[in-house]
C-alpha cells in the first residue's frame, strides 16, 4: 500500500510569492565587498566560493604589485595581462584567485563597469575587434595583374610599333603603338577594379559574421551588446552555447564545460572551476553550464586575435570552382603560348619561302614589317587564347551571389560553401525554429490526471504548494531571460533557450511571479545545466531554514527519478510502474513538446556545498547527487507552429532532387505531426519512415553508450544504415551522437552504385541545419554547416552559412544560388571558348591560306579581349537565380563542366560564326557600298565589327545551358546584362565611326551597320534555334526541347510520380503529401 501524505505538510511553511515583498536587486561594489576578510567578495550565479585574495597574492614581486592596485591606481598594462593569461601560467592565476582578478581589474561582480569606465578602457586598451586578413590594396591588386607575361608582351608590341613606324617615316607613327599601351592599361585597370570591390565585398562579409552578440553586465544590469564593444575588465554573463568575446577569468558560477577543439585540437571538452583551471579563452564555446567572466585580453592581444595576426599573410582560400578554372586557364594558356610560338616560326617559314620564290610580291625592304605583322598575330593568338576571364568570372558571380543571398537571409561565411550547397542532395533539418516558427507557446499544464488549458484557473484550482512550488521551479531552474512589465527587454535581448523562454512569459501573468525577483532572492547553491547528454535540468536553493531542488526536462528522464507524484486533491503517492507508464504515454500521444516538472526537499543533514556537479552526466549521477527520490509535480505542454512556407519549400527540395530528414530531439508523435503538417510525411506513413535515436543508433553502431564521434567512428556498421537511409525521414528523440551518425551514414554511402532508382544516382552531399552546441559535431562532420542566425553562438562560429530569418525556405535559396554559381561558370566557359575558337579558325585562315598578315590590328584585339573577357564575365554572371534551377537533380561538385549540350553549343556556334566570318570578309565590297580609302582596312573593319556583333548576339545564347529555345528569358529582369550589352554596342559604332586612324578602320554608313547587325545578330540567333530544334527532334523525337518541370529521369520520378516519396514502399499509399 503506497504510503501517502499531505503536500502542505510535505513541503513545510511555504511562503506566498505574491505577498513576499521582493528584496533589492542592487548588490554592494567589490570595495565594499572586499571590507571584511571573513565573507565572500561576491556572490556567485552557482556555488558561493569564499576565496580571499590576500590568501593568493604571495607570488612573484611583479604580480604582487599588480594585485594590490585599489580603484585609483593605474590599470595594468596590456603585457602583463597577456603573460598572465599565458596557456603556461596556470598555477599564477590560481594564486590571484578570482577576487584578485576583479580587484586587479578594478570592476565589480555585481555591477560590473560603468559607461565613463567603459569608455576609459577603450581609450587604453582599444577595441575588440579581431585582425583578419586585410583585402590587398587596389594598387597591390593592379601590379598582381600587371606582373604578368602577356601584359608585357602587349606593352612590348606597342613599344616595337612605335619604333617600326617611326624608322618608316610615317606621319602618325605614335598613334598605333600609344593607343596599343593605353588600351592595355584601361584593361588592367577595369579588370584590377573589379577584383579589388571582390575582395573588399568578401572582407565585409565576414566582418559582418564576426561582431556577434554577448551578454555584459553594466552599471548593475544584464546587458546585450556586440562582442567588438567589449572591453577589457567587463563582466560577461556565458551560458550554454555562448563563445566568449575574448579572453578571461571565470569568476563565478561553480563551473563550465568548455569546448576547446579549435584551439587544443582535443575533442573532450575541458572542465572550468573558479577555484583550479578557471582560464577562458575566446575562440571557444561553453558547451555545458553558466557563469561570469572577467576579460583580460581584447582584439589582437586574445589569443584568437594572435593565431588571426600569424595568419594574416595567408592566401584567401579559394571555391572549388575558381581552382578548377584557374588550373584549366593556366593549362589552356600554356597551350595557347606554345601554340602561338608554333604557329609564329611556321607563319615566318611560309612568308619566307613564299617571298624568295616570288609567289609573293614583298620587297626585301619590307620583309621586317611583315615579319612584325606576323608576331603581331601570334600574339593576337595568344591574347585571345588566354582565358584570364574565367576566374574573374566565377569570382564576380561569388561575389554578386553572396551579395543577393544575403539580401535573401543567407549569409555565406564562406565563398567555397556558396557553390557546395548548389551539390547538396540531403538535408538533415532540425525542427524547432527552422520547420517552426521557433516562437514556442505553452498551450496546456498537466497535473495529476488533469489537463488545464485556461491557465487563468490555475490558482483556484491547483493546491496552494504545488501552484507555489511550480512558479518557483520554473522561475529558478532557469537561465534565460525574457521580457517582463518589471524589467522590460528588447526583441533581440531576450536569450535562453526558446522552451525555457516560453515557460518564463506564463509566470508573471498566470502564477504572479517575476523572475528576476526570485532569482535575486534565491541564489544557487548549487546547478546541474541542461546538455544534450542529461536532457534535464536542476536546481538547488535555499529557502529559510530549508532546501529545495527543482528539477525539469524530458519526461521519460525526469520520471526516472521520481519516487512519489502529487495527485489531485494535494496528497503524495508512490509514483508506480504502471503509473509512469501512464505518465509517459499521455506525454508522447500529445503532439507538443512536453516538459516534466519535479522537485524534492533536501534533507537538513545533507550538506549542499559538497554535491558532486553532475554537468555533463546523465541524471542523478554521480553518486551522490540530489537528483534523486523526486516528487512530480506535473507536465508543461508547448506548442510550436510549421512556418508558413515550409510546405512549398518542402516541395521544391523534392522537385529540386533533394532529400529531407528531419532530425528532432522532440517525442515521436510530436516529430510525426509537424512532419504530416510540413509535408514531409502522408497522413498514413511506412513504419521505416520514422525512427528514434536509441533504437536508430542500436540498428547502426556496435556500441549505443558512447557519447563521443571517434568512438562511433569507430562503432559505425555503413551496411546495416544503407539499410536504413532510403525510406528515413524522420528521426525522432535523437541525440548529438544520432546526429553525428546520420550525416557520417550519408556521405559514406556508396548505395548509389548498386543503381537504385529510389536515390540520387551519384554520392550523398549533406548539408546539416543546427542552433546550438548540440549540432556542432554533425555540422562540422557535414559538407556544409547550416546555422540559425537567432542559434548560440558557437553553432554559428563552426557554420560555414548562416540562415539570418532561422527559416528552412532560405535553405532552398542557399541551394538555388548555388546551383547558379555554377551555372554561370558554365555560360561563360561556353561563351569565351566560342569567341576563341572563331578567332583561332579565322587568324589561321587568313594567315595560313590566305596570307592576310594582319586581319585585326593589336588594338582592335585589345577591344575584342574586353568584350571577351571582362565585360563578357560581367554580363553573365549577373544572370540571378530563377527558379527553373530548383527542377533538376543536384549536380556534384567534381563532375566536368563541360557537359554535352555545351560542347555541342560551342562548336557549332564557332564553326557557323568563322564560315559567315570569312564569307563575309572575304564579299565585303560587294555587300557594303562604303567609300574606303584603304581596302586592307576596310576588309579589316568588317571583320572587327563582325566579330564583335556576332559576340553580342551570342552572348544572349550562351546564357542557356540546356539547350532552351528562349535565351531571352529573364533578361528584361537583368539590369547589368542589358547596360553592358547596350555600352559594349554603342561603344562599337563610336570607335568604327570616330576611331578613325586609332584602331584602324574605316567609317561605316547606317546603311551598312544595318547590314552587319542584321547579319550577325539574325544569323547567329537563327543558327542556335535551328540547331537546338535539330537536336531534341533526333534524341527526343519531338522539337518540344527540355522539360523545366520534370525531374531528369535517372534520379527522380517524373510528372505525378515525382510527388510521391523516394521509396517504393509509399507506393501502396494513396496520398500525394507533397
Amino acid at each position: 500500500m503506497a504510503s501517502t501524505s499531505t503536500y502542505g505538510e510535505m513541503s513545510g511553511l511555504m511562503p506566498n510569492q505574491k505577498s513576499r515583498r521582493p528584496r533589492s536587486n542592487k548588490r554592494r561594489t567589490s570595495r565594499d565587498s572586499t571590507g571584511s576578510d571573513n565573507k565572500p567578495l561576491f556572490s556567485s550565479d552557482g556555488t558561493e566560493n569564499p576565496f580571499n585574495a590576500d590568501t593568493y597574492l604571495s607570488i612573484e614581486k611583479e604580480m604582487m604589485e599588480v594585485s594590490k592596485r585599489t580603484f585609483h591606481d593605474p590599470l595594468p598594462p596590456q603585457h602583463e595581462l597577456v603573460n598572465v593569461m599565458d596557456r603556461g601560467n596556470a598555477d599564477q592565476r590560481h594564486k590571484i584567485g578570482p577576487e584578485g582578478f576583479v580587484k586587479l581589474m578594478q570592476t565589480d561582480i555585481a555591477n560590473g563597469l560603468t559607461q565613463e569606465e567603459v569608455k576609459r578602457r577603450f581609450a587604453l586598451y582599444g577595441s575588440n575587434y579581431v585582425p583578419r586578413r586585410e583585402p590587398d590594396t587596389f594598387w597591390e591588386v593592379l601590379w598582381n595583374n600587371t606582373n604578368d607575361l602577356v601584359v608585357w608582351l602587349i606593352f612590348a608590341a606597342g613599344l616595337l610599333a612605335l619604333a617600326v613606324n617611326a624608322a618608316d617615316g610615317e606621319d602618325l607613327w605614335y598613334v598605333e603603338g600609344s593607343s596599343t599601351i593605353f588600351t592595355i592599361c584601361m584593361v588592367i585597370l577595369i579588370s584590377s577594379g573589379f577584383e579589388y570591390l571582390r575582395e573588399r565585398q568578401f572582407a565585409r562579409l565576414l566582418q559582418k559574421t564576426d561582431d556577434f552578440k554577448v551578454v555584459a553586465v553594466r552599471s548593475g544590469e544584464l546587458t546585450t551588446i556586440t562582442a567588438q564593444s567589449v572591453v577589457v575588465g567587463d563582466v560577461i554573463y556565458l551560458e550554454t552555447g555562448d563563445v566568449p568575446p575574448g579572453d578571461g577569468i571565470l569568476v563565478s558560477g561553480g563551473a563550465l564545460d568548455l569546448d576547446e577543439s579549435s584551439l587544443s585540437g582535443e575533442s573532450d571538452n575541458v572542465e572550468k572551476r573558479t577555484d583550479e583551471d578557471n582560464a577562458i579563452y575566446g575562440g571557444t564555446n561553453i558547451a555545458a553550464g553558466s557563469g561570469r567572466m572577467v576579460v583580460l585580453c581584447t582584439g589582437e592581444f586574445s589569443i584568437v586575435g594572435q593565431i588571426s595576426k600569424s595568419l594574416t599573410d595567408d592566401e584567401a582560400e579559394k571555391s572549388g570552382l575558381e581552382a578548377r578554372l584557374e588550373e584549366m586557364a593556366e593549362l589552356i594558356g600554356y597551350t595557347s603560348l606554345t601554340c602561338a610560338a608554333v604557329f609564329f616560326v611556321f607563319v615566318v617559314i611560309e612568308f619566307l619561302i613564299l617571298a624568295s620564290t616570288g609567289l609573293m610580291d614583298v620587297e626585301y625592304s619590307d620583309y621586317m614589317d611583315h615579319i612584325f605583322e606576323l608576331f603581331v598575330c601570334a600574339l593576337l593568338l595568344l591574347i585571345l587564347g588566354i582565358p584570364e576571364g574565367l576566374p574573374v568570372a566565377i569570382s564576380l558571380t561569388l561575389v554578386l551571389g553572396a551579395k543577393k543571398m544575403e539580401a535573401e537571409n543567407v549569409l555565406v561565411k564562406k565563398p567555397k560553401k556558396g557553390e557546395v550547397m548548389g551539390t547538396v542532395t540531403t538535408i538533415c533539418t532540425d525542427k524547432t525554429g527552422t520547420l517552426t516558427t521557433g516562437v514556442m507557446t505553452v498551450k496546456s499544464l498537466v497535473f495529476a490526471d488533469m489537463e488545464y488549458t485556461d491557465l487563468r484557473v490555475l490558482e483556484r484550482k491547483l493546491p496552494p504548494s504545488v501552484y507555489e512550488h511550480t512558479g518557483l521551479g520554473l522561475a529558478l531552474n532557469s537561465t534565460s531571460r525574457v521580457n517582463t512589465l518589471k524589467y522590460p527587454l528588447g526583441k533581440n535581448e531576450e536569450s535562453g533557450n526558446t522552451t525555457e523562454r516560453a515557460l518564463l512569459r506564463i509566470l508573471e501573468e498566470y502564477f504572479g511571479l517575476d523572475f528576476n525577483t526570485v532569482r535575486s532572492q534565491y541564489p544557487a547553491v548549487w546547478r546541474a545545466q541542461f546538455s544534450s547528454s542529461r536532457k534535464c535540468s536542476s536546481i538547488a536553493i535555499k529557502m529559510g531554514d530549508k532546501r529545495y531542488l527543482y528539477n525539469k526536462g524530458a519526461p521519460e528522464i525526469v520520471l526516472g527519478l521520481c519516487e512519489r507524484y502529487v495527485e489531485r486533491d494535494g496528497k503524495v503517492v508512490e509514483l508506480t510502474k504502471s503509473k509512469k507508464k501512464q505518465f509517459l504515454t499521455m506525454a508522447s500521444e500529445k503532439a507538443m513538446r512536453g516538459i516534466a516538472i519535479a522537485f524534492r526537499e533536501i534533507p537538513a543533514a545533507d550538506n549542499l556545498e559538497q554535491f558532486p556537479r553532475a554537468s555533463g552526466l546523465k541524471a542523478g549521477q554521480p553518486e551522490g547527487s540530489p537528483e534523486i527520490d523526486l516528487t512530480l509535480l506535473g507536465f508543461a505542454f508547448i506548442q510550436d507552429p510549421v512556418r508558413e512556407d515550409v510546405p512549398k519549400a518542402l516541395r521544391d527540395c523534392k522537385g529540386a532532387g533533394v532529400n529531407v530528414i528531419m532530425v528532432t530531439g522532440d517525442s515521436r508523435a510530436t516529430a510525426v505531426a509537424v512532419a504530416k503538417e510540413c509535408g514531409l510525411l502522408p497522413l498514413n506513413p511506412p513504419t521505416d519512415s520514422i525512427l528514434e535515436g536509441p533504437r536508430f543508433r542500436k540498428m547502426v553502431s556496435k556500441t549505443t553508450d558512447s557519447d563521443k564521434p571517434e568512438d562511433a567512428d569507430a562503432a559505425f556498421d555503413q551496411m546495416a544504415f544503407d539499410q536504413i537511409w532510403p525510406t528515413l525521414h524522420v528521426l525522432a528523440r535523437s541525440s548529438p551522437i544520432d546526429k553525428y551518425l546520420l550525416v557520417k551514414g550519408l556521405m559514406g554511402s556508396q548505395l548509389h552504385e548498386s543503381g537504385r532508382q529510389d536515390i540520387h544516382n551519384d554520392r550523398q552531399v549533406v548539408a546539416v541545419t543546427g542552433d546550438g552546441v548540440n549540432d556542432i559535431a554533425a555540422m562540422n562532420k557535414a559538407n556544409v554547416g547550416v546555422a540559425m542566425g537567432g542559434g548560440q553562438q558557437a553553432a554559428i562560429e563552426v557554420a560555414e552559412v548562416v540562415l539570418t530569418d532561422d527559416n528552412f525556405s532560405s535553405c532552398i535559396t542557399g541551394i538555388k544560388w548555388g546551383r547558379n554559381i555554377r551555372d554561370a561558370a558554365c555560360k561563360f566557359i561556353q561563351f569565351q571558348i566560342c569567341i576563341t575558337g572563331v578567332f583561332v579558325m579565322f587568324l589561321i585562315v587568313q594567315v595560313v591560306l590566305f596570307m592576310n598578315t594582319l586581319p585585326l590590328t593589336l588594338l582592335q584585339s585589345l577591344w575584342l579581349n574586353l568584350v571577351q573577357d571582362t565585360l563578357g564575365a560581367l554580363a553573365l554572371a549577373s544572370d540571378s537565380a530563377s527558379e527553373t534551377l530548383l527542377k533538376r537533380k543536384p549536380i556534384n561538385e567534381d563532375e566536368p563542366l563541360v557537359g554535352t549540350i555545351m560542347k555541342r553549343n560551342i562548336i557549332t556556334q564557332s564553326v557557323y560564326q568563322t564560315t559567315s566570318l570569312i564569307v563575309v570578309t572575304s564579299m565585303a565590297t560587294k555587300i557594303f557600298d562604303d567609300p574606303y580609302e584603304d581596302e586592307e582596312a576596310f576588309h579589316r573593319t568588317i571583320a572587327f565589327s563582325m566579330m564583335v556583333l556576332q559576340t553580342l548576339a551570342n552572348q544572349f545564347c550562351m546564357r542557356k545551358i540546356e539547350g532552351e529555345y528562349n535565351f531571352f528569358g529573364g533578361v528584361m529582369g537583368n539590369f547589368w546584362f542589358i547596360l553592358i550589352s547596350t555600352f559594349e554596342f554603342c561603344l562599337q559604332l563610336v570607335i568604327v565611326n570616330h576611331g578613325g586612324s586609332v584602331f584602324g578602320v574605316e567609317e561605316l554608313s547606317y546603311l551598312s551597320w544595318g547590314k552587319l547587325i542584321s547579319i550577325s545578330f539574325c544569323g547567329v540567333w537563327s543558327w542556335y534555334l535551328f540547331v537546338n530544334a535539330v537536336w531534341w527532334y533526333y534524341t527526343t523525337g519531338s522539337f518540344r526541347g527540355p522539360s523545366t518541370t520534370n525531374l531528369d529521369s535517372t534520379s527522380r520520378p517524373s510528372g505525378d510520380a515525382a510527388l510521391q516519396p523516394f521509396s517504393s514502399a509509399y507506393g501502396s499509399t494513396q496520398e500525394v503529401y507533397v
